[in-house]
């Protein structure tokens, strides 16, 4: 009897215990539910949902001309959620599914209708809510997908979900393409994209999206609760045309030369502002890329395009007049266990400074800057300093080079340290911190910052505007600067200057070549391992100067290395381009009826474009016949000039005689030849028969009378 009640008892208070402990459970439930059901939910949400930033389309870059050298355009990535009214109602879907899946499969041609819809079939049973359907659409293919079956019925009914991004376009490809630069989510960003990225970028927005199962994030809404703000577009000073024409002529010099890599830069005179750089780098056979920003980043030793510097130090401090006699002997002279030497093996005997700097004599400068500044070498490097462009010019865009000099006193400084920094070693310059000392003699000794951006403006706005900013009012006296125009002019125009080779018969040229060792591990290398780097250095028209233009070519390997060969012709290049694009400041048009036809010299080759363009300017009338072709010959009439095709078959040797040497060493070179050329003129005699056939990167050498 005491058993059964004991087991009683224990039931009673078993149950007993259950039922308080469901009535606690159920007092907390309420409790959580009424009094801190708020809190609760509020914690939820803040697990749940997240607010997603979304980037601004980012803003525009231009050329000078007003042409879009990069742009972000939309890419737009579609997903689905099948929790809407197409998906969920069996009879819209079974009367729509068959006709999207035919439309995309057609449209898109990556999947058979039944593909697409086996993954439709297969994401609705999964109850998808932001499924990934397709990616990097454009805004044509989204304004298409749209006009689908079950998409054609709105966002809210269709759940197509349209997750706009953007994507960065270089219009024209590698031009400039170092220095607009670029930015992305793992470096901060080089060029102007990461100078100006906090103008370009713009402010972000947010939206609100929501976790669902699966880890997945779906859009609480469909609108952005904060739009984004698109960034502000920056102008360059960069002018497309000349872009094109810069890095064409140096890519030919290049190609032509086997070298590693090269730049040009061209610069306004008066402004500072950079009209055109390019870097190109060889990465593989024939193939040059703008991987580095060569003019801009790297600091080299320049060789004689610094004899500028040297040659305005000598005669501020009234060392040498231009007259003076310099004995260089036979072309070798010792410093201490060195041996400075001339390019000309049997050396230039007496000769005058101005002719010291025509030859580009080494012996020459490196004496005399000995004779005038061992005593007190620290007076010449200070001097150099003065000058302003062995120091950072704080430009636009990042990555500048710094520049390097030895001092005097320091463990870099020794007996030889003078001469050898007298004519471009022993201290280390970018291109355009050397181009900057070149431009400001053209500016009648202002010596300006370069610029890269002239404003920052959003649609049509000008939001900053960049103007010249002035580094020296005067690098020198008025009378050092008139004496060193005459040795820039010199090295061009007489017929014993070093870049003689590129003097033009239409304007004249300043400026001065460069050729230099390039400092290896150990050393400067053998001389059958010798490495080289080709520079020119000017400005034109000398007279009256617009624009100034460096050209550096490192390690050209087939054979020619000297600046006059290499980085000249690039120059001359670049010059004539624009001499001819700005003629009519120089040969006002005149009327057609003023010319003689009938006098008018035969030209039996040339290209037609360029022709015409000049018939335009000096208002000549050509009449073009019946031809398709680039190449033209001219026969004169009696009021007109007739342009007649000359036909060109890239597997046969053309006939150049006749032609100038521009447009032969084109024509030539876009065939496959290697071209070398002999004289001046136009070519009277080519080494290669007319009719043959064109054996691929062939020497063939032209002769100008």
């Amino acid at each position: 009897m005491n058993i059964k009640r004991n087991i009683l008892v224990r039931i009673y208070i078993t149950f007993f215990l259950f039922v308080v402990l469901a009535v606690a459970i159920l007092v907390q439930i309420i409790h959580i539910q009424v009094f801190e059901g708020k809190k609760w939910r509020k914690l939820a949400d803040s697990l749940t949902t997240s607010f997603e930033t979304i980037d601004p389309i980012r803003g525009n870059i231009y050329s000078a001309d007003n042409k879009l050298l990069v742009t972000s355009l939309p890419i737009y990535d579609l997903r689905i959620d099948f929790h809407t009214m197409a998906w969920t109602d069996k009879d819209i879907y079974r009367e729509k599914v068959d006709s999207l899946c035919w439309k995309l499969a057609v449209y898109f041609n990556d999947k058979s209708a039944s593909q697409y819809k086996k993954i439709f079939e297969k994401s609705r049973k999964d109850d998808e809510r932001y499924f990934l359907f397709k990616r990097d659409l454009n805004h044509h293919q989204l304004n298409e997908v749209k006009t689908f079956p079950i998409f054609n019925m709105g966002r809210y009914k269709s759940g197509l979900v349209v997750v706009e991004n953007s994507k960065r376009i270089y219009p024209f490809d590698i031009l400039a393409k170092r220095t607009i630069g670029f930015k992305n989510a793992y470096i901060s960003g080089v060029g102007l994209e990461g100078a100006y990225n906090d103008f370009l970028s713009g402010q972000t927005g947010k939206r609100l999206m929501q976790k669902i199962s699966g880890g997945k994030w779906i859009p609480i809404n469909y609108d952005n609760e904060i739009d984004p703000e698109d960034g502000k577009d920056i102008i360059t000073t960069i002018d497309l045309k000349l872009q094109d024409i810069t890095e064409t002529a140096l890519l030919r010099s290049l190609i032509k030369h086997n070298a590693e890599s090269g730049c040009a830069i061209v610069m306004e005179v008066n402004t500072g502002q950079i009209k055109a750089i390019a870097n190109l780098k060889k990465e593989g056979e024939d193939t040059y890329l703008e991987s580095y920003n060569y003019g801009v980043g790297l600091a080299t030793e320049p060789g004689s395009t610094i004899k500028l510097a040297s040659a305005i130090i000598l005669l501020e401090n009234n060392c040498f007049g231009l007259n003076d006699i310099i004995d260089t002997k036979k072309g070798k002279l010792q410093f201490y266990d060195r041996i400075m030497r001339d390019s000309d093996t049997n050396g230039y005997g007496k000769i005058t400074f101005l002719q010291a700097f025509e030859k580009s004599s080494n012996v020459a400068f490196s004496k005399m800057v000995t004779e005038c500044f061992s005593k007190n070498p620290k007076k010449y490097v200070d001097a150099l300093k003065k000058l302003k462009f062995v120091e950072p010019l704080d430009l636009q865009i990042p990555g500048e080079g710094i520049p390097v000099i030895f001092e005097p006193g320091t463990a870099n400084w020794d007996g030889t340290t003078l001469p050898w920094m007298s004519v471009g070693y022993a201290l280390k310059v970018t291109p355009l911190q050397l181009l900057t000392l070149y431009n400001a003699v053209a500016n009648n000794g202002k010596m300006v910052k370069p610029l890269f951006v002239s404003e920052v403006s959003k649609t049509g706005k000008i939001y900053k505007k960049f103007e010249t900013e002035v580094i020296s009012d005067q690098i020198c006296s008025s009378h050092t600067l008139e004496q060193v125009k005459i040795l820039l002019k010199s090295v061009v125009e007489s017929p014993e200057g070093t870049a003689h080779n590129i003097k033009s018969d239409h304007y004249e040229i300043a400026g001065k070549t460069g050729t230099s060792l390039i400092a290896m591990q150990d050393g400067y290398g053998k001389e059958k391992k010798k490495t080289y780097q080709a520079s020119f250095a000017g400005y034109f028209p000398a007279d009256n100067p617009q624009y100034s233009c460096i050209v550096v070519v490192t390690n050209p390997r087939n054979d020619l290395y000297y600046g006059a060969w290499v980085a000249a012709p690039v120059f001359k290049e670049i010059a004539d381009n624009l001499y001819l694009d700005n003629i009519k400041e120089y040969f006002p048009p005149v009327k057609s009826n003023e010319h003689n036809y009938n006098q008018m010299p035969i030209v039996r080759a040339a290209y037609k474009p360029e022709l015409l363009n000049l018939s335009r300017i000096l208002g000549i009338d050509m009449k073009v016949g019946s031809t398709g072709s680039d190449w033209v010959s001219i026969v004169p009439e009696k009021d007109r000039l007739m342009l007649s095709a000359k036909s060109v078959n890239n597997k046969i040797i053309p006939d150049v005689t006749g032609m100038s040497l521009s447009d032969a060493v084109y024509l030539l070179e876009s065939i496959g030849f290697r071209v070398i050329s002999e004289g001046v003129g136009k070519v009277s005699r080519q080494s290669q028969q007319p009719g043959n056939r064109v054996i691929p990167n062939s020497l063939i050498k032209i002769v100008l009378s």
